[in-house]
C-alpha cells in the first residue's frame, strides 16, 4: 500500500509534463466547528491558468454558527507548501485556520493519513450531459464525515436551517456544495477530504470531425491555452477492420491555434487512404485526454454496393474486359463500365450511355460532391480525334456543364471542372499528336493503363480523392518532346 508521500510525489511527476500550464491556485472549503475548532469537512483546490490577480484574493462564502465556507486564490508557486501544510494539520484559507486532523475513537490527534492519486483520468463531480473533463487528481483523507460533524448535533439538516436563516442565505447544504464548492458530491458515507485538481481542459470538437474519402479532418478546443504547447493527435485508421496508417499530428507553427474569447483552437487534416474508419487520440504530452471514433458514412454506401457488384461479377471480371479489353467493339458496354468506375471510386454519377436521344452530348458526368470538382467524360474505343472534332466537343460541353454549376451569385471557382477522355486504347497506341491536342486544351486522357489504375481505386475503396489524384497526374512526356525552362 503506497503511502501519503508517494501519492503527492506521482501528483506533483504527472504536472510537470505541462510546466506553466497553470498559474494559479483556487481554494474553496466547508469546515465545521469542532471542540472549538474549525475542522476541514471537505476542501477542493483547483490549478487555474489565470493569473491569480485576476480573481477575487479571499472571500467567506458562508457563516454560521456552526459552519463556514471559504474561498481563496494564492500562487501556484505555493502548491507544494499547501499540500505540506494539509499534510502537517493546518492551512489558513481566507483568514481562517482549518485543522486537518484525524482525532476518532480517543486517539491523540494526528494529521490525514490516507492519500490517493489519479493520473489522466475522468475527474469526479461533473454536471449531467456536459463534455468529460479528464485531468490529475490528488486526495488526501482523514476521519469519516460522520465524526467530524459529531458535535453538530441536527447533523447536516441543522446545517441547511443554518444557512437558509443566515443574513445571505443558501438553500441547504447540498446547494452549498453545488454553487458554493462547485462539487456534487454527497458526503454522507465520505470521509473528510482534501482534493487538488489539475484539469486538463482540452477536446476534439465532435460536430467538426469528418472522413471523407480518405481525409480525416478534425478540431481540437482548449480552454487553457497554456495546454496548446504540448498537444498532438495520435490516429489508427482502418479499413473493413483491417489496420492501415497509424500516426502522430501536430500543430506545425503556433500560429495553427486561434484563439477567441479565451478558448484556442486548432483544425487539422491528415490523409488516411482507403479508410472507412478512423480512431482519434487527442494528447496533452503523454496523457491521452479525449477519444474519438469517425467513420465515413459515405463510404459505407459506396462500399455495400461494390460488395453487391462482386455478387454478381465476381472478382469484377466482367466490368474489366468491358473497360480493358483491346477489340474496337461495344462501344455501348465501355461507356458504361467507364461510369460504374466512377460510381464505384464515390463519385455521384450520371451517364447517358445507350441514350440515343442523347447520344450527341457527353458520356457521363461524375460529381465528387466534397471535393467540389465535376468530371466529364468522354468515350472512345478508337483515336482521340474525329472528323467531328470530339476533343473541340469535349472542351465547349465541359464549359457549359461548368456554367450550369455556378449558377448566378456563385463564383465558377468554387466548383473545379475536368474534361476526360476515356479510351481502351494503350498508353504506346495513342498518337502523339492526339495526346498533344488533347493537353493543349486542358483535356485528361484516361488510356488503358489509367483506366486499370482507376479500376483499382474503385476495388480498394480508396474514395473519390484518390481518383481525382490520379486524374490530376501530370501527363507524362512523350518521346521526342521538347522539355522548356
Amino acid at each position: 500500500m503506497s503511502t501519503v508521500s508517494e501519492e503527492i510525489a506521482n501528483f506533483q511527476s504527472a504536472l510537470l509534463a505541462t510546466p506553466a500550464a497553470w498559474q494559479s491556485i483556487e481554494i474553496r472549503t466547508i469546515a465545521v466547528l469542532r471542540h472549538g475548532e474549525w475542522h476541514n469537512l471537505i476542501s477542493l483546490a483547483r490549478l487555474d491558468p489565470r493569473n491569480p490577480e485576476v480573481g477575487v484574493a479571499a472571500e467567506v462564502l458562508a457563516e454560521t454558527s456552526s459552519l463556514i465556507a471559504v474561498r481563496s486564490i494564492v500562487p501556484f508557486e505555493d502548491l507544494s507548501a499547501l499540500i505540506d501544510d494539509v499534510v502537517a494539520g493546518e492551512i489558513v484559507v481566507a483568514g481562517y485556520s482549518i485543522r486537518f486532523m484525524v482525532e476518532s475513537h480517543g486517539t491523540p490527534p494526528a494529521p490525514y493519513s490516507h492519500g490517493a492519486s489519479a493520473i489522466c483520468s475522468v475527474l469526479g463531480d461533473q454536471p449531467l450531459g456536459a463534455p468529460l473533463m479528464w485531468g490529475h487528481e490528488l486526495m488526501i483523507s482523514g476521519d469519516s464525515a460522520a465524526v467530524v460533524m459529531e458535535d453538530i448535533r441536527g447533523g447536516y439538516g441543522q446545517l441547511s436551517q443554518e444557512l437558509r436563516a443566515a443574513a445571505e442565505p443558501w438553500d441547504g447544504f447540498e446547494a452549498l456544495m453545488e454553487y458554493g464548492l462547485g462539487t456534487l458530491r454527497r458526503l454522507d458515507n465520505n470521509s473528510a477530504q482534501f482534493f487538488v485538481r489539475a484539469p486538463l481542459s482540452i477536446r476534439l470538437r465532435p460536430d467538426v470531425q469528418h472522413l471523407r474519402d480518405g481525409q480525416i479532418d478534425f478540431t481540437v478546443e482548449v480552454s487553457n491555452t497554456a495546454l496548446s504547447a504540448h498537444c498532438s493527435v495520435g490516429y489508427v485508421a482502418t479499413l473493413q477492420g483491417v489496420l492501415g496508417m497509424r500516426g502522430t499530428i501536430k500543430p506545425s507553427r503556433k500560429s495553427d491555434w486561434i484563439v477567441h474569447e479565451g478558448i484556442s483552437t486548432w483544425t487539422g487534416a491528415q490523409e488516411v487512404p482507403a479508410a472507412d474508419q478512423v480512431a482519434l487520440f487527442v494528447r496533452v504530452g503523454p496523457y491521452v485526454v479525449d477519444r474519438a471514433a469517425v467513420v465515413d458514412e459515405r463510404l459505407r454506401v459506396q462500399r455495400p454496393l461494390v460488395n453487391a457488384y462482386r455478387e454478381l461479377d465476381g472478382e469484377f471480371k466482367l466490368l474489366e474486359q468491358r473497360l480493358l479489353a483491346p477489340e474496337r467493339s461495344g462501344q455501348i458496354d465501355f461507356e458504361r463500365a467507364v461510369a460504374r468506375v466512377f460510381l464505384f471510386c464515390g463519385f455521384v454519377v450520371d451517364s447517358f450511355a445507350g441514350d440515343n436521344r442523347l447520344s450527341d452530348t457527353v458520356d457521363a458526368i461524375a460529381h465528387a460532391v466534397d471535393q467540389k470538382t465535376v468530371v466529364v467524360i468522354e468515350c472512345t474505343t478508337g483515336p482521340l480525334q474525329s472528323r467531328d472534332g470530339k476533343l473541340s466537343r469535349l472542351v465547349a460541353r465541359s464549359r457549359s456543364i461548368e456554367a450550369a454549376f455556378c449558377p448566378e451569385g456563385r463564383s465558377p471557382g468554387e466548383v473545379s471542372v475536368l474534361s476526360v477522355i476515356a479510351t481502351r486504347l494503350h498508353h504506346s497506341d495513342v498518337s502523339s499528336s492526339d495526346r498533344n491536342s488533347a493537353n493543349a486544351d486542358g483535356i485528361i486522357v484516361l488510356d488503358n493503363e489509367g483506366l486499370s489504375e482507376l479500376l483499382a481505386i474503385a476495388r480498394s475503396g480508396a474514395g473519390p480523392s484518390a481518383a481525382l489524384r490520379l486524374l490530376r497526374k501530370p501527363p507524362a512526356l512523350e518521346r521526342g518532346e521538347a522539355q522548356l525552362f
